[in-house]
């Protein structure tokens, strides 16, 4: 996901050396508490893959395999059987 889509989402927060120390601290301690949802809502936004927040926080995702859309013949060779 490209930072644009973070930003807009409101997903990044200000960051030294472009903000004071002071800067960076205040406004995660104002806004540090939504860095969660605004990151959902950017990946959502996004890709427009919803993924349930709560299941992620209790670590209850099942397991997901991409395949390769065409395995090589290298990768045929030694994939395990």
């Amino acid at each position: 996901m490209p930072p644009s889509a973070l930003s807009a989402a409101g997903a990044v927060f200000p960051s030294m050396p472009e903000a004071s120390e002071t800067k960076v601290v205040a406004y995660f301690e104002e806004h540090g508490d939504r860095l969660p949802e605004l990151v959902f809502t950017a990946v959502v936004t996004y890709t427009g893959v919803a993924i349930d927040q709560d299941a992620v926080q209790a670590r209850d995702l099942p397991g997901v395999l991409i395949a390769p859309a065409r395995a090589s013949a290298a990768y045929m060779r030694w994939a395990p059987s």
